[in-house]
């Protein structure tokens, strides 16, 4: 028993736990799910802005520590532990542990104490080559690592492994669980009574201390991904937890830190009060992307002899947005480029970039810029007539973390004199509306109207240059920098006007390097500065016998990259000059690729995930509903919606908690590989008995036609859920019953609305109340979505009357019983989605009659438009169809499926294939059989008490069939206005720049479309457009009609290009990963281009910045000529688009409409046999 003393202030101490946990709560609660009346965030459909705000880094109100780690596991001895911890401005600590099954054990050096230089991100956590981002507040995180590990095998001393491995892997975090605050879902009494027994006394502060050490909230999830390892790559499925560090205090050993207090365990309180000003180095938004990083090279080389930054300076933003505002002529010709690019005016955007361009030229500078330019220069210079200066674009976003727009825009070189260097600004100005310019800003959805400033800075006239990547440019692998050099200047390397010496450096251990293997290249170009004024090109002839950079030289360049790389806290590219032994950084820049999305990844980023190894999903039924893969926004929007609100009707119907409800993840319609399932265990063995039941089997049937249920099932649906109570059954029984009654009036009820509603399309005029809009529908369509639940909940309900009743108290059921069963449920007329074909052949028997068979034979547009002319039978009736079911198609819970009334005609095929029936005339209408006729054609008859059962429930079975369809159809009446909606909402969004095509919208979630208005992030646009690229090869996945475990699809192993006959292969240089099959399309030049169609896998002899706008279209790239740098693979790597270069022969080897397998990862593409590849899918 305690001491008195002990329990000093015990009350005062519960009362004050309790005021905390009252007031303390910062994640969500979802009080109003058993409301009427909600909001898309009351039921998390949609994350609010203070989720996000929780989730994302704390950036300035950092206080005492930010963090986030993630712990996973699985059976198979794998598991992998990450965090990354900011405890002081610019000052993190991060950790990686990882454990393979094999027994290899790897860690990121330093160990879990490193203490490493940070830098801020508003978006994601990024340390050591480790990036964790928020993808979904509380629902969806994103970590990949691209770096070297130390490996610690078993029978090293750990402390003191040195061999260092190139490690990648990146893992989807799915949540499957709530959030658990450590500050809230505590009793606090029972803390109350710890501290009162604790050996030292607890002031008030300390609980208050306590409280702010306790900031943290934890949740279990799934992480889901890839490892690539010593060659080979992984896929892991883990099972996880997270924890998300807020503010957090440190606690050492001696001390303890409170928000403004520092105790001394001996007890002598000391009040500390600090202030920390940032030092103002530099502002994106004033001198652009490369003006920065140019600053902040020129700080670094004060301070590190090994190399300088040329004399410079920058030509802020402001000057360009007051060279615009100062000329009418050019504001017009930009506002007429947006509206065309935007789709919102006819006419060519090439030809409207070149309108824009010649009114920047055609307008001079204003003398006060022109002056204060002048001034400038003639403060760093004597005399500007023996300086030469290059002219240079630094636009905001350019050369940042997400988008490089690396020679999209203007440089002019060796410009000499005050006149030729403001023509330079002005050209460089314009060519910011440059048609590849424009393309690439609306490809990434980034406005056109972008600030952008200038650099004007010394030209070096260097001997040798080149481009360094810290890490390998392909692999991301940072054991391997690469440096390309050629004679003169840098343009050959950057424009791969030249075939370049390539040096493949070896990192060690303690970041100095040595040279690994030398690659010489013909050398045979180099630009450099004239006489007069910019540069000259000539051709040089035995330059290629030797490298043009020596060893010296060569470790100099690459101590530098690893150092300026350190400093900048991430793998950089950057561009270098030698000039009299002198080494000069002109331009350092992120690589944009090295975390990528990988393919594993966009496939699984919407799968739910399992919670235990013996998970059981099907693909019956939603196999159907949901043919084949379902896009990321059918997911998200109708998907998601349907499984909140069954999820919400499970804790309605049994009367659970408020605090059970989850919105994280799917419970009922889980979702793999894009193709949406049904949980068994959450469904059908969520109410258990302790045999499997009648009611279990039925569903069983009404699901698969047999039953399929097993004892394993059974078992773990019990282990999840437990038992069912007697009266828990009795309450949901008698509440199914008391809603029969409510279904029919809610039916009337929504059928009545929606016909008198009109989708309010013309008030949707700009992104912002499209957006609204579509949060009210919906509502509205979560509103019949629970008609149609129960509607279907009632339709099983008299399904397990009718079979107990033909079962006739069997346990074994057999083949007669399912015959019967399937006579008893064809027997009923008037179902609303029979009436669709039936309407059809209605149509088609009157299309025969007024037009005979000559209709068939017309084209579709002849057809359609004789239908749409016709005042007679036909065009009435096909008027009327479209009215009445106009709505349905095919995939029709899709919206990004077109309905038939958004495309009438899609129903033309349908309906000449119909007329040139030579039966339609004598086609009959289904008659409705009588209860007793259908008794009277049972396998097995029914009499005394079963045959009144079924006479009694079979008009109400049949009538439950009609509603549950009858349902469906108005839930598909509201998903065809989510569909309308949302293709006016991708339209005014291509309108305003965010997406370069409409339908992109289609492959992205809600949280990513949020996400695209509100902030234009550009890598969820090129996210968008890989997603668009593999939808049809996800389409084609077949599942096992019963998924145990893992989900794996029917035969999804990689194709076997062995088994082609008549096949062979050329060579190259992989320059971005992937493999792909697909059509080639050899062009010899850039006027040909405009054969090339979607999905095509290019083939051509080099490609330029001219090519960007096609690279949307393609699927794959190889060229004859190139490098790592070259355009094609810099901008392949952006598309995530599988790219080799350097096949020698591809361009006479191949010819257009071969069918090839491009190898990205292997560098080898594939010509096989059409005949061959028809049937083999890749």
């Amino acid at each position: 028993m305690s001491s008195p003393a002990a329990n000093r202030y015990f009350n005062a101490r519960i009362l004050l736990l309790s005021y905390h946990k009252a007031f303390e709560k910062k994640l969500p609660t979802y009080e109003r799910v058993k409301e009427t009346d909600f909001s898309v965030t009351d039921v998390g459909i949609i994350p609010t802005d203070s989720e996000y705000i929780l989730e994302q880094p704390c950036g300035e109100d950092f206080q005492h520590c930010d963090g986030i780690h993630f712990f996973g596991v699985d059976s198979g001895e794998n598991w992998i532990d990450v965090c990354i911890n900011k405890i002081e401005e610019n000052l993190a600590i991060a950790w990686i542990f990882l454990k393979l099954h094999n027994g290899e054990e790897y860690r990121l050096p330093g160990g879990p104490d490193l203490r490493i230089s940070y830098i801020d991100n508003e978006s994601l956590f990024s340390a050591c080559g480790l990036q964790i981002r928020c993808l979904s507040p509380l629902r969806k995180w994103r970590i990949s690592f691209n770096g070297l590990l130390q490996q610690c095998s078993g029978e090293k001393d750990n402390e003191n492994a040195t061999d260092l491995v190139h490690v990648k892997f990146s893992f989807v975090w799915l949540s499957m669980s709530l959030a658990r605050e450590s500050n809230f879902d505590f009793n606090p009494k029972d803390l109350a009574r710890s501290f009162a027994g604790a050996s030292n006394d607890i002031s008030f502060p300390d609980l208050n201390c306590f409280h702010e050490f306790q900031n943290k909230y934890e949740q279990w999830g799934h992480l889901m991904g890839t490892i690539c390892l010593k060659g080979k790559e992984d896929n892991l499925y883990l099972w996880s937890c997270r924890t998300r560090i807020l503010n957090n205090p440190l606690w050492c050993e001696d001390i303890s830190f409170s928000k403004f207090y520092m105790y001394f365990k001996v007890g002598y309180p000391i009040k500390v009060e600090t202030t920390s000003v940032k030092n103002f180095i530099f502002n994106f938004l004033v001198a652009g992307g490369k003006g920065c990083s140019l600053a902040l090279l020129t700080e670094l080389s004060k301070a590190e002899p090994s190399f300088q930054v040329p004399k410079g300076f920058v030509i802020t933003t402001a000057a360009f947005d007051n060279h615009i505002k100062e000329n009418k002529a050019i504001i017009f010709a930009i506002q007429r480029l947006i509206d065309v690019s935007g789709e919102k005016a006819s006419g060519d955007p090439k030809d409207e970039c070149a309108k824009c361009m010649e009114e920047f030229q055609s307008l001079k500078m204003s003398d006060s810029l022109k002056n204060e330019i002048q001034d400038v220069l003639l403060s760093l210079y004597d005399s500007l007539e023996n300086v030469r200066f290059s002219v240079r674009s630094s636009a905001i976003g350019e050369d940042g973390e997400d988008l490089s727009a690396a020679g999209q825009m203007l440089t002019v070189l060796g410009v000499r004199g005050i006149n030729n260097i403001i023509d330079a600004i002005i050209k460089c100005w314009s060519s910011k509306f440059g048609f590849e310019a424009v393309q690439y800003a609306r490809q990434n959805g980034q406005s056109i109207k972008t600030s952008m400033a200038v650099i004007v800075q010394e030209m070096v006239p260097s001997e040798v240059s080149g481009v360094m990547f810290t890490v390998d440019p392909v692999t991301g692998d940072p054991s391997r920098p690469y440096i390309t050099a050629n004679y003169g200047l840098g343009e050959t390397v950057v424009s791969s006007l030249a075939e370049p010496d390539t040096f493949i450096l070896q990192r060690n251990s303690d970041n100095s390097v040595s040279i690994n293997e030398k690659i010489i290249g013909t050398k045979k170009t180099q630009i450099y500065m004239n006489a007069e004024d910019g540069t000259e090109q000539k051709t040089l002839s035995c330059e290629n016998l030797a490298t043009c950079l020596n060893d010296e030289w060569t470790i100099k360049v690459g101590s530098v990259g690893i150092l300026v790389e350190r400093c900048f806290c991430a793998p950089r590219d950057i561009e270098w000059a030698l000039h009299k032994n002198k080494l000069y950084l002109l331009q350092a820049r992120p690589i944009t690729t090295l975390h990528t999305e990988t393919d594993f990844e966009l496939i699984h980023d919407q799968d739910t995930p399992f919670k235990s190894e013996n998970e059981f999903w099907t693909r019956a039924n939603t196999g159907e509903v949901f043919l084949g893969a379902t896009s990321p926004l059918g997911i998200s929007l109708v998907v998601g919606g349907m499984d909140i609100h069954g999820h919400r009707g499970h804790i309605m119907r049994e009367r659970l908690p408020v605090d059970q409800f989850c919105p994280y993840f799917l419970h009922v319609l889980p979702v793999t590989h894009r193709q949406v399932t049904i949980s068994m265990i959450d469904t059908l063995y969520r109410s258990n008995q302790k045999k499997i039941t009648t009611f279990q089997r039925a569903f069983e049937v009404g699901l698969f036609g047999r039953a399929v249920g097993t004892e394993e099932m059974h078992q773990a649906g019990v282990k999840r859920y437990g038992y069912m109570s007697k009266s828990k059954q009795l309450m949901i029984f008698t509440f199914l019953f008391l809603f029969s009654y409510r279904v029919p009036k809610q039916i009337k009820k929504f059928s009545k609305k929606i016909r008198e509603y009109r989708l309010p399309v013309h008030t949707f005029t700009n992104v912002a109340n499209t957006w609204k809009g579509l949060h009210s529908q919906m509502l509205f369509y979560n509103d019949v979505t629970v008609v149609h639940g129960m509607a279907t909940y009632m339709s099983s309900f008299f399904n397990l009357l009718v079979i107990h009743a033909l079962a006739k108290g069997k346990d074994e059921w057999d083949s007669d019983l399912y015959c019967d069963f399937a006579t008893v449920l064809s027997s009923c007329t008037g179902v609303e989605s029979a009436d669709v074909p039936e309407s059809l052949q209605e149509l088609a028997q009157v299309i025969a009659k007024y037009h005979g068979t000559t209709f068939s034979s017309l084209t579709d547009e002849m057809a359609y438009n004789a239908l749409l002319n016709d005042k007679g039978p036909p065009g009435k009736l096909f008027k009327e169809f479209l009215e009445k079911h106009g709505h349905r198609c095919i995939k029709e819970f899709d919206v990004y499926s077109v309905s038939w009334g958004m495309k009438p005609k899609d129903l033309i095929p349908i309906l000449q294939n119909l007329v040139s029936s030579p039966n339609i005339l004598n086609i009959q209408s289904k008659k409705e059989l009588s209860v007793e006729e259908v008794l009277s054609k049972l396998n097995n008859p029914v009499s005394g008490s079963k045959k009144r059962l079924l006479k009694l429930i079979l008009p109400w079975s049949r009538e439950a069939v009609r509603q549950r369809e009858q349902t469906k159809s108005l839930v598909i009446k509201t998903v065809d206005w989510l569909r309308q909606t949302c293709n006016r909402l991708g339209k005014l969004m291509v309108e305003c720049g965010r997406l370069p095509d409409k339908e992109l919208i289609f492959f992205l979630t809600l949280d990513e479309i949020k996400e695209v208005i509100e902030t234009r992030r550009p890598g969820l646009v090129s996210k968008a457009m890989r997603r668009s690229r593999l939808h049809s090869k996800l389409d084609k996945l077949q599942f096992p009609e019963i998924i145990l475990g893992i989900p794996k699809a029917i035969e999804e192993d990689d194709e076997d290009v062995s088994k082609y006959s008549s096949t062979f292969s050329l060579t190259g240089i992989p320059v971005c990963q992937g493999k792909i099959k697909g059509v080639a399309r050899v062009v010899t030049n850039l006027n040909e281009a405009r054969t090339i169609q979607n999905g095509d896998i290019l083939i051509t002899h080099s490609t330029d910045i001219g090519w960007t706008p096609y690279f949307p279209m393609l699927s794959g790239v190889v060229t004859v000529l190139g490098g790592l740098i070259s355009h094609g693979a810099v901008v392949a790597r952006e598309y995530g688009l599988p790219c080799v270069v350097g096949v020698q022969k591809a361009m006479s080897a191949f010819k257009s409409g071969d069918i090839v397998i491009l190898d990205g990862t292997k560098g080898i593409i594939y010509k096989v046999n059409s005949e061959d590849s028809e049937t083999n899918e890749l």
